[in-house]
């Protein structure tokens, strides 16, 4: 009984390995998209695989005061990857918004008009940008919500419509994650 119990015992304690650590950014964007290494995994992310994703944020879901959790997905992606092995040069993500989520987007002096306070996304969108993430903003979305192209975030590009970019990064070999 005693071996068994300690092989039972050994099993579990290797199971937990990935659970025992901490998650943790970077190393490619810091302070957020948090993860874990996973050296024991079964299946190992090709690292000469070109990894063409596009997220569709279309949610304010946190409200003015929090940076919205649905921008993380890219920055975990990268940090994620980077951990196991996948160079950067080989992610070509992309993020397409529109509806009330065009609001992460907004320069810090427009969004503090709205809503009495520093824009709350504006380093995790300029860090994903300065990692290579597009980030691309539906002018139909931005025309009727009354906006101009001016009240975005630098380096935020603004698409003729959403539906138009999710099409042609799709058509690109983007796959989209919602």
């Amino acid at each position: 009984m005693t071996i068994r119990f300690l092989a039972a015992l050994s099993a579990c304690l290797l199971s937990m390995s990935v659970l025992a650590q901490e998650p943790s950014t970077g190393p490619i964007i810091d302070g957020y998209g948090r993860s874990v290494a996973v050296p024991d995994a079964d299946f190992k992310l090709p690292a000469n695989h070109d990894y063409r994703v596009v997220w569709e944020i279309t949610e304010f879901p946190n409200g003015p005061g929090a940076v919205n959790r649905e921008l993380e997905f890219p920055a975990r992606f990268l940090n994620l990857h980077a951990k196991a092995g996948v160079p950067l040069e080989k992610m070509h993500l992309a993020v397409v918004s529109h509806g009330a989520a065009l609001k992460n987007f907004l320069t810090d002096e427009v969004y503090e008009r709205e809503f009495n306070m520093k824009n709350p996304n504006a380093d995790l969108v300029q860090k994903l940008l300065g990692a290579g993430v597009q980030i691309y903003i539906c002018g139909q979305a931005l025309a009727f919500q009354g906006r101009d192209k001016a009240q975005l975030a630098p380096g935020v590009k603004l698409a003729p419509s959403a539906l138009t970019m999710m099409h042609l990064l799709q058509d690109q070999g983007y796959t989209a994650q919602y």
